[in-house]
């Protein structure tokens, strides 16, 4: 497989994932997300275990609305990140947000039955059941009390309990 110009600029210059990390930042930033995609793809690839890189490659997907691809990347970011840390909670709540755009039916459930939504890939144990949701919610908001998006998740969690 060839590699691509991102990854050869990036070994050739001794780029680490996290200068990556902030060039596809900045990218997103700007508006840019078919750059911001491919700098964050190539700082997973650098080093996968970086949950920033993750972070990136979800901001990234988000800019281009590709909600889907934005949920998965920032939940293998919740992966990586310590739980409960405010790092953690941000990305357990963009993570949760990018689902709730992705849901097909525009239901703005992620809860839905119906047969376009079944067709989603499997949520995380955190994310399968309302009662799991509202528990992720409340240790969300624990970690990250400032933040009104953070409340937004935490309301809609509670909201068919």
């Amino acid at each position: 497989m060839r590699r691509g110009t991102v990854q050869r600029e990036a070994e050739a210059e001794g780029v680490d994932s996290l200068r990556l990390y902030y060039q596809a930042e900045r990218a997103t930033l700007s508006g840019d997300s078919k750059a911001a995609v491919k700098i964050a793809k190539a700082a997973v690839k650098l080093d996968p275990g970086q949950a920033h890189a993750h972070y990136a490659l979800g901001n990234a997907y988000n800019t281009s609305a590709s909600h889907l691809r934005a949920s998965e990347c920032f939940l293998s970011a919740v992966e990586r990140y310590q739980p409960d840390s405010e790092a953690w909670a941000q990305v357990v709540c963009n993570a949760w947000d990018m689902r709730l755009h992705a849901v097909p039916c525009c239901s703005n459930d992620i809860f839905c039955p119906c047969e376009r939504c079944a067709a989603l890939p499997e949520k995380p144990a955190w994310m399968a059941s309302r009662e799991a949701l509202v528990a992720t919610a409340e240790r969300v908001a624990a970690a990250k009390p400032d933040d009104p998006n953070v409340w937004k998740m935490h309301a809609h969690a509670h909201l068919h309990i």
